[in-house]
């Protein structure tokens, strides 16, 4: 179902819900500045790592330069073609996995560092996560308009692992094509 190509204005959006089975250790990066005063959960995290390098005085100005430095790379606005840009905190992932950490949880760009995304490999997946629930949203756009249309959905796996998907109606083109126009009238439906 997934293999048919959007046109050029519309994407896929594609979340799930996991639970998690084993405990598993994240490397949260939590200092930018950006951040941490429009999100409170980066801020509590902020000020327990604030806290806990307090710990170290000697070491103190030197844990929170190294911290803001990853923050700011993790935080970078990258375009594309430019990817060699992540080099650097794709490093500090791949060292933090060496040191037995399973993930890397930080601040998305894309929301303004009002929400996260956590980077975790497949064998952290495999052996803590289970996937329970899909839902597939079909993405359209004009200009800065974005508008989420129901799509898929998946609550139960057939015994290979593959997806059972299940249709799910759409709000309709009408009212697509309204909610991307700038009218200011609901249209008679």
């Amino acid at each position: 179902i997934l293999n048919k190509k959007p046109d050029e204005n519309q994407e896929f959006a594609t979340t799930g819900k996991w639970r998690i089975t084993n405990d598993f250790t994240v490397a949260a990066i939590v200092q930018h500045s950006d951040f941490i005063n429009i999100n409170n959960r980066l801020r509590d995290m902020y000020d327990s790592y604030r806290n806990f390098v307090c710990n170290f005085p000697d070491q103190e100005k030197t844990f929170l330069l190294i911290a803001e430095f990853i923050a700011d790379e993790f935080a970078k606005t990258v375009n594309e073609g430019e990817e060699y840009e992540y080099k650097i905190s794709s490093a500090f992932a791949e060292v933090m996995l060496e040191y037995g950490i399973n993930g890397v949880l930080y601040p998305s760009i894309k929301v303004e560092g009002k929400g996260f995304n956590v980077a975790i490999p497949p064998e952290t997946v495999k052996h803590c996560l289970k996937l329970e629930k899909v839902r597939v949203n079909r993405i359209y756009k004009r200009g800065k308009q974005l508008v989420g249309d129901n799509y898929l959905y998946c609550d139960s796996f057939k015994d290979d692992g593959k997806f059972n998907w299940i249709p799910l109606d759409s709000v309709g083109k009408r009212m697509i094509e309204y909610m991307l126009s700038k009218k200011s009238k609901v249209p008679n439906l």
